[in-house]
């Protein structure tokens, strides 16, 4: 296991290269740059001034050696320094962010392990019940409705009409001189919305695609086998089938890690949560080429390693898997 967990790693490292290498590219064919949106609402900066700013920037030389530069630092764990205002780091704006963002993930994939495998799983065993027939209707309609659209109909309702949660930020003014206890509840407040939107849709497909796994494998010979030896239906369907129907759902809940991860951006911009996708908005409407670069080689590499993490997972699901792995070893 550790053989192929290290193999995995090793192959990331071009992976990630051809990555920055194409974001690179797209970035620069956007219209637009700093340059010219900093300087379009001044009269007085003129062609001198715009070419000077260009060489502060560094974005007179070349496309070759500009992303040879950005590489050189990367290698350094250096992504330069921000266009914005401030100028700050790269690395410490993102090192601000991330955390906020890396948390709501975490808590709404938890939230998507939670309910959406315990549906699908019993969309599976009452097939064409009531149950069944309910739960694909709701969750059909939360799969395609538009994530955007359900969040302002959240924050009318719940936020301006019944006043029960904050509509913006991750916590109260003033909070920070609150007992741990009320901090804690009024964070859970603050993203109860922007989290419980940003996973319906995945709890939603989540779990169809649960329920298609399980009534593939029930049908199984195998599972046949399990019941004419005399094993309960429960123990066959939960113990038996469970385990096998979880494969694919892993595999593809390591696929939807990038969707989560974008999503926030849409969220976070929403609710004016400080986390890593209105930092990236609000550098792409600033065209700040090192704020961008550096949000999407984070991104790359937590989908990356979200990828390896459901692989280990699908190893421990599937034992062939993991044996098969250590004779190659």
């Amino acid at each position: 296991m550790l053989y192929y967990i290290g193999k995995r790693l090793l192959s990331m490292l071009p992976l990630l290269f051809g990555i920055t290498l194409i974001c690179f590219a797209v970035i620069q064919l956007s219209p637009g740059d700093p340059v010219t949106l900093g300087t379009s609402l001044n009269q007085e900066a003129d062609a001198d001034a715009h070419q000077k700013l260009r060489e502060a920037y560094g974005l007179n030389k070349p496309l070759h050696e500009q992303y040879l530069t950005w590489l050189k630092g990367l290698i350094q764990l250096d992504f330069g320094t921000s266009f914005a205002p401030d100028n700050r780091p790269v690395i410490d704006k993102i090192t601000e962010s991330l955390p906020v963002t890396l948390w709501m993930n975490i808590i709404g994939l938890f939230f998507v392990f939670l309910i959406a495998i315990p549906l699908g799983v019993m969309s599976a065993k009452y097939q064409d019940s009531f149950f069944d027939k309910t739960s694909t209707v709701i969750l059909f309609i939360a799969f395609a409705a538009p994530s955007f659209w359900v969040a302002l109909m959240g924050m009318i309702y719940f936020g301006l009409h019944l006043e029960w949660l904050p509509i913006s930020g991750i916590s109260t003014y003033g909070s920070e001189s609150w007992p741990l206890h009320e901090r804690i509840l009024d964070w859970a407040k603050h993203l109860i919305l922007p989290i419980g939107i940003g996973v319906l849709g995945s709890i939603a497909g989540m779990s169809r695609y649960m329920r298609s796994s399980m009534l593939e494998v029930i049908r199984q010979d195998y599972i046949t086998t399990a019941k004419s030896k005399g094993l309960t239906n429960t123990k066959v369907f939960y113990k038996h089938g469970l385990r096998n129907a979880l494969l694919p759902v892993i595999t593809i809940l390591g696929l939807s890690i990038p969707g989560l991860i974008g999503g926030s951006v849409i969220f976070e911009s929403m609710f004016s949560i400080p986390g890593m996708g209105r930092l990236f908005f609000d550098a792409v409407m600033m065209r700040d080429y090192p704020v961008i670069m550096g949000i999407l080689t984070i991104g790359a590499l937590l989908t990356l390693i979200g990828n390896l993490l459901a692989d280990v997972a699908y190893s421990f699901a599937d034992p062939r898997i993991r044996f098969g792995g250590q004779k190659n070893a």
